[in-house]
């Protein structure tokens, strides 16, 4: 399976193709390989969005459980409830950037993935237009 650092501009030079070439006149096997290796290319796009949720939710249950340790440890040292909760949460300041980092991640290859979704969408509607064109003409050429 390919990483995304080459699954993500691969998707993109396909994005700029169908963009550039939808309402051109182009053969259905061309724009069937492409919707092809789109959907192949999704396919580890779903992966990788998986693995950075994974990755979102592990740097959650981290800071969660080091904002409660930290908390815990200056309480024991005679500090209030709220006043241990927040040198806690000042003391996890990496943790929540590290958090925030993988959740925006996360976000992205969902919103990346949704995107290419819609895409293959447009893509099968053009072959079957294409394919409505081509069976009317073909019908028109065969009547004369």
């Amino acid at each position: 399976m390919k990483e995304a650092t080459e699954t993500i501009p691969e998707i993109s030079s396909l994005v700029q193709w169908y963009y550039e070439n939808a309402k051109k006149d182009i053969a259905i096997e061309t724009l069937l390989s492409a919707q092809d290796r789109l959907a192949g290319l999704s396919y580890s796009l779903a992966y990788y969005a998986g693995e950075c949720k994974d990755h979102y939710n592990q740097s959650y249950f981290i800071r969660k459980i080091e904002h409660s340790r930290k908390k815990q440890a200056i309480m024991n040292g005679g500090k209030s409830a709220t006043a241990a909760d927040t040198e806690a949460t000042i003391e996890n300041e990496a943790n929540y950037k590290d958090e925030l980092s993988k959740e925006a991640e996360s976000y992205q290859a969902d919103l990346l993935l949704k995107q290419v979704n819609k895409i293959l969408s447009a893509m099968q509607q053009r072959i079957s237009f294409l394919k409505l064109k081509f069976d009317k003409l073909n019908c028109a050429n065969s009547s004369n």
